[in-house]
């Protein structure tokens, strides 16, 4: 759990309920009574009965639903009890949060369910949505255009995630790549990129990917790749999808520049100073500790290494 304010909407809670609400539910056309149920299942299987916590998937709920126009009677009277018993500024008492923000809080409270009880006006409508697609492939070698130059790098996994699933990453793709080191003001040559020596790998679920003109595909060495690279070299967060490693940025700049600083991660996975062609046996890569079985349970889209 992370709080930012006093807002109804500031912590973290709400923001992945609203975005598994929407992203990966309602624009994938699955009815609002089986979001509910789906998503109320999954937090009540990690928090007790009675986790300040639950309050924001509540309240996220409640603000999701009224924006759709399908309140259902359940959301809105337990969200109607946490305000009126004062349970959510009580738990928020007890997180040493000052008299003043308690006020702040009390107040936005009463302007949210104020909100939940009137009728909206506008509903949002339910619309397909496209599926995000990843412009790359497993073996593809990659010269991305950073400022006057070059960097090559090559893709060693694409890892497709199962749509529908809370805790997902709303995206449909994450990507395996290594970086070299090499800045050239041409695109490389694609037989040297996989001789370059590593400056950062990691596995990256942007939801930026760069335009076409920012990068040139040199060519694809899939068939000098080993496959399903799941669970090596990489982590898993907190917010259940798959952490960069070195980091995630906002777009590809961020992962390119100059300033990077992925030397540390790189180091604890072994791989520093040797060239990228090192990583396409997952032998040699550091393999992570397997999920936890609840988490495991709501990725059966992921693919596990044995």
């Amino acid at each position: 759990m992370s709080r930012w304010g006093m807002g109804i909407s500031a912590c973290d809670e709400f923001a992945e309920v609203k975005d598994d609400f929407f992203e990966c539910f309602y624009y994938r056309n699955m009815s609002v009574p089986q979001i509910e149920q789906d998503i109320l299942e999954y937090y009540e299987s990690q928090f007790e009965a009675g986790d300040g916590v639950l309050h924001d998937v509540y309240f996220a709920l409640a603000d999701c639903e009224w924006r759709c126009g399908q309140l259902s009677d359940r959301v809105r009277d337990e969200v109607r009890r946490i305000i009126e018993e004062g349970r959510d500024t009580e738990f928020l008492k007890e997180l040493y949060a000052c008299p003043a923000d308690l006020r702040r809080r009390e107040e936005v409270l009463q302007k949210f369910l104020a909100k939940i009880l009137s009728e909206n006006p506008k509903p949002i409508r339910q619309r397909q949505k496209p599926i995000y697609k990843v412009p790359f492939s497993i073996g593809d070698i990659v010269a991305y255009r950073y400022g006057d130059g070059y960097y090559g790098c090559v893709v060693l996994d694409v890892l497709d995630l199962e749509p529908n699933t809370i805790g997902k990453s709303k995206y449909s793709y994450n990507i395996l790549i290594a970086i070299g080191r090499s800045y050239t003001p041409t695109p490389p040559d694609p037989q040297d990129v996989p001789n370059d020596e590593i400056r950062s790998v990691h596995w990256d679920s942007l939801c930026w990917f760069p335009p076409k003109k920012h990068w040139i595909l040199l060519g694809n060495i899939a068939d000098r790749i080993d496959r399903d690279y799941t669970m090596y070299l990489g982590m898993y967060n907190t917010k259940r999808m798959i952490a960069t490693y070195g980091g995630c940025g906002a777009n590809w700049d961020s992962i390119f520049a100059p300033d990077y600083d992925a030397r540390r991660n790189a180091r604890e996975a072994g791989v520093l100073g040797q060239p990228i062609k090192y990583l396409f046996r997952k032998a040699n890569l550091t393999r992570t500790d397997r999920l936890p079985a609840f988490a495991a349970d709501i990725r059966k889209g992921l693919r596990f290494a044995d």
